[in-house]
């Protein structure tokens, strides 16, 4: 029987079991060749995928560094844990830490929904979340001035700032705060792009959140530590009542900061 090398030229009848031979072959070569991927072997697609990702190890890194300086600089949420670490101790400084916390996280949520952006853009808005932030801190640093009466500086104060209240303000001071908003509005998307994953957005806050606690929570145990081993009644009254003068300074600040 000829071969099938040799249809083509025999005639018509031997074309089917050509082409059928011819398809086997072309068949068994695609399996035993193995497929290459375009993707793995082409080294641009590849550098192009690292060097996103070292871009975005970047920003991260840069983010945590800039947070860090924020969260370690003195402000309004600083000063009501040395208040409450002095007039109530650590437990007290704790939960306003976490209210201070949980503030930052409705920020990042209200930035995230378009709340922060409207408030960026709306003076009015700005100026009036603005005076509201001044007149509460206010008001809490004129509780620390004539709070303090001599000898009665610890168990009084305790007994009025239970941990709800002590978590409330903390949750107030962060909120009533405008600057804290604009940070997560203008500050926060110079760090992302669009197309970033969203576990991306989410170490960022998680970063952000980790960082505050820690700092915060810290300060208050060393003040607390500070002010109820080796000083008197006398110095931690000094001392509360300077956080006092501290708080109203701080909120006259901001009553009249311009944007």
């Amino acid at each position: 029987m000829p071969g099938h090398a040799r249809c083509s030229i025999i005639g018509p009848s031997w074309s089917t079991p050509c082409l059928r031979s011819t398809a086997s072959t072309t068949s068994i070569r695609q399996r035993t060749t193995p497929r290459s991927s375009s993707s793995s072997r082409d080294p641009t697609r590849l550098l192009g995928r690292r060097g996103e990702r070292l871009e975005l190890d970047a920003r991260l890194v840069a983010w945590v560094a800039l947070s860090a300086l924020l969260i370690a600089t003195p402000g309004p949420d600083t000063a009501l844990i040395i208040r409450n670490a002095l007039a109530a101790g650590p437990r007290a400084s704790t939960m306003s830490a976490l209210g201070v916390a949980a503030g930052t996280l409705v920020w990042v949520t209200a930035s995230a929904v378009g709340v922060g952006l409207l408030l960026e853009r709306s003076s009015t808005a700005f100026t009036i979340l603005k005076l509201a932030g001044a007149a509460y801190l206010c008001y809490l640093g004129l509780r620390s001035l004539f709070s303090t009466e001599r000898a009665k500086v610890d168990a009084p104060t305790v007994a009025k700032l239970n941990n709800r209240s002590a978590w409330r303000q903390g949750l107030f001071s962060n909120l009533l705060n405008p600057k804290t908003g604009a940070f997560f509005v203008t500050v926060m998307p110079q760090f992302t792009i669009p197309g970033d994953p969203a576990i991306r957005l989410l170490l960022m806050v998680a970063a952000f959140e980790v960082m505050l606690l820690a700092w915060l929570i810290a300060y208050g145990h060393v003040v607390s530590r500070l002010g109820r081993s080796g000083l008197g009644t006398r110095v931690r009254q000094v001392m509360t009542r300077l956080t006092g003068l501290v708080l109203i300074g701080l909120g006259a600040r901001l009553a009249f900061e311009r944007r």
